[in-house]
């Protein structure tokens, strides 16, 4: 039995290679080798490559100066950084939220046996994520220091311990977020917030660890020397990860114990934790008004819900309303040194015209409308057999992506007229552009979509990330937001021309805002009823 479900595990884990992600079907050998292709060349080329250039480059130096152990130390650290951010929320979902817990609890099957299987899968990734950073340090390490050919099969052996320390990290966090979600009554802004804050942090690590490296780099011998006399468990992981047969057997062991006493708390509180139906209270019934909503209303609702029920559908098509929001209040608090320094070199009107198109940039950074259509899927008979007219339910979508998008935008550009302190007409174009352009985007993605759906998908993220509408959209608005400066600058554009230049595209957004929205009241419901 452990062995079935060992291999269900792991077909799940690479099923994007296995089958289609947008149709459901399984791959011929032909798409499933240029699917294997495709991921190799993304973690092994892009990722991998990555990390091979950062252990290449400046710290590579500590080899030369004897702290070797420091230099794996370092990456060992990245690595177990990375493989619990790839792998602590596939914990939360493998382990506690995979759809088949209740029928194989249900089975006579030892609730250690299914623990078991999902710690395996949990565990692959883990170890994926972690070879990414480690491998390429180790072949520099290799290269560079020159051990002998028992340390440098030591070297990768390390990635055992390192591995399952990052399986016990994630099983820890991993629970702690079970617990959490399960008291929470909308668990979608919890994992929202969640991934935004591994965002923050990982950005705010990797700024940090710029100067921190030099430093680290400059004062190595000295900084080994300390590292190794105040915290000599620090040193022996380093010698275990060059290959030291005594460290490495030590950590391991270690490692290998503490993963063992999470494995029996967890065992011991599996099923009750999987079985927990979280964010439920009860209410006493109180008689009161039934309040009823317009059919707009209603179906505005039923769109924000859509919205806000998906993790997927927040982070990747409306992270833009978290940017302006932050920018807004960037401006507010560092924008008047630099909107001065910026004035006294370009001129306010360039300054203006510059932070209008950034606004632009962030604002299509949203695009809702873009996959609406096809997160429908096979149900979309349903708002098609609603009593309501199909240019309803289109204008209910343009309204959440306007709703999540505009104020957002509008926020961020009065903090910018309350920085920069324009003119009257300038402060009006400033506010009025990027909104007019949201209007352009959210009419122009739903045209789109409409035309190109996909309504026959396994995973939403396909349609959220990999369909050709929400591609072609998020592309094109951007494009448009970057030639609006850039076209500035070609021009030699001088100050006293910002009104003249913004007030022509905002002509040209709401002209084409216009035309895609006439062609969605238009032609948009036949084509609706016909999907």
């Amino acid at each position: 039995m452990l062995k079935a479900l060992l291999k269900k595990q792991i077909a799940e884990i690479f099923q994007n290679i296995l089958r289609s992600r947008k149709t459901g079907k399984t791959r011929t050998g032909a798409a499933r080798i240029a699917a294997v292709i495709g991921f190799a060349l993304i973690l092994v080329g892009v990722l991998g490559g990555t990390f091979a250039f950062f252990a290449a480059g400046t710290i590579s130096q500590l080899i030369t100066v004897g702290a070797g152990w420091l230099y794996m130390i370092i990456f060992a650290g990245a690595a177990f950084i990375f493989g619990l951010f790839g792998s602590v929320f596939n914990t939360f979902s493998t382990l506690y939220q995979a759809k088949d817990n209740d029928l194989l609890l249900s089975m006579p099957i030892p609730s250690r046996v299914i623990l078991t299987a999902r710690l395996a899968a949990v565990y692959v990734m883990g170890l994926i994520y972690s070879s990414i950073v480690m491998i390429p340090a180790i072949i520099v390490y290799i290269v560079k220091a020159r051990p002998g050919f028992g340390a440098a099969a030591g070297c990768f052996a390390f990635l055992i311990p390192l591995s399952l320390l990052i399986l016990t990290f994630s099983c820890a966090l991993g629970w702690v977020v079970a617990k959490l979600s399960a008291k929470l009554k909308n668990k979608s802004f919890f994992t929202v917030i969640i991934a935004v804050a591994f965002m923050a942090l990982y950005y705010f690590l990797y700024f940090k660890a710029q100067g921190a490296i030099a430093a680290l780099v400059q004062n190595g011998a000295v900084f080994a020397s300390q590292i190794k006399e105040s915290a000599y468990p620090v040193y022996a992981v380093g010698t275990a990860a060059c290959g030291n047969p005594v460290s490495l057997l030590i950590v391991t062991a270690a490692v290998a114990a503490v993963l063992l006493l999470t494995c029996f708390i967890m065992s011991r509180g599996f099923i009750r934790t999987v079985t927990v139906s979280g964010g439920q209270t009860k209410k006493e019934y109180v008689k009161k008004e039934l309040k009823t909503s317009s059919a707009d209303g209603a179906l505005f609702s039923k769109e924000l819900k859509r919205f806000t029920s998906s993790p997927a559908y927040m982070l990747n098509a409306g992270t833009g309303t978290l940017f302006m929001i932050v920018a807004g209040v960037a401006v507010l608090i560092k924008g008047g040194e630099l909107s001065a320094s910026l004035v006294s070199q370009f001129g306010r009107g360039t300054v203006i015209a510059i932070a209008s198109a950034a606004l632009c940039f962030l604002v299509s950074t949203n695009f809702i409308t873009a996959p609406s259509i096809s997160l429908e899927g096979r149900s979309i008979w349903l708002p098609q057999s609603l009593p309501v007219s199909a240019w309803q339910v289109l204008r209910s979508k343009l309204a959440v992506h306007l709703a999540v998008t505009e104020i957002p935008a509008l926020f961020c550009g009065i903090c910018m007229w309350a920085v920069l302190r324009p003119s009257v007409a300038e402060g009006a174009l400033l506010v009025t552009l990027p909104l007019v352009f949201g209007l352009f985007t959210a009419a122009f993605g739903l045209f789109v979509n409409l035309m190109r759906p996909n309504l026959n998908w396994i995973s939403e993220t396909a349609v959220i990330k990999q369909s050709l509408s929400a591609f072609l959209v998020m592309i094109a608005d951007m494009i448009l937001s970057i030639a609006f400066i850039v076209l500035w600058f070609i021009l030699r554009l001088t100050s006293s021309d910002a009104v003249f230049y913004m007030l022509i595209w905002l002509v040209v957004f709401a002209a084409c805002a216009g035309i895609f929205l006439a062609l969605l009241k238009k032609k948009g419901p036949e084509v609706f009823r016909s999907l």
